[in-house]
């Protein structure tokens, strides 16, 4: 599961940085993108989970991100990970392209569908 969130990263990671280059700083970019969609996941758990993780407040919510984001910088970009990651996917046959853009898409789409499904951040029922 941990190689897949490191590749889900560096498909964000690569195509940010083909797209806008290096001054665009892609290893930031990827660790915004892949933190975000890890508050949907956790907003879509609570949902299911007869606790409440998050609660109500805004400033809670703000502070788990910024959390998970700097949990991300640390883990991806102050390690040197993200320039490993190179290394350790283009050299895998399953993570070509064309397959590895499925993985990520897939990915997108199901926590934002998960999220909507079980109705977001809305009130408790």
């Amino acid at each position: 599961m941990a190689r897949l969130y490191r590749y889900i990263y560096f498909r964000i990671f690569s195509w940010n940085l083909r797209t806008w280059g290096e001054g665009d700083l892609p290893q930031f970019n990827a660790c915004l993108g892949l933190s975000g969609l890890t508050l949907l996941n956790l907003f879509s758990a609570q949902r299911l989970l007869p606790f409440a993780l998050i609660g109500q407040s805004k400033l809670a919510v703000i502070v788990l991100w910024v959390t998970i984001l700097l949990a991300h910088i640390r883990y991806f970009v102050l390690s040197g990970l993200y320039r490993r990651l190179d290394e350790e996917f283009r050299s895998q046959p399953l993570f070509q392209p064309r397959p590895g853009l499925a993985v990520v898409w897939g990915y997108v789409a199901v926590s934002i569908a998960v999220f909507l499904g079980f109705g977001g951040t809305g009130s408790a029922d």
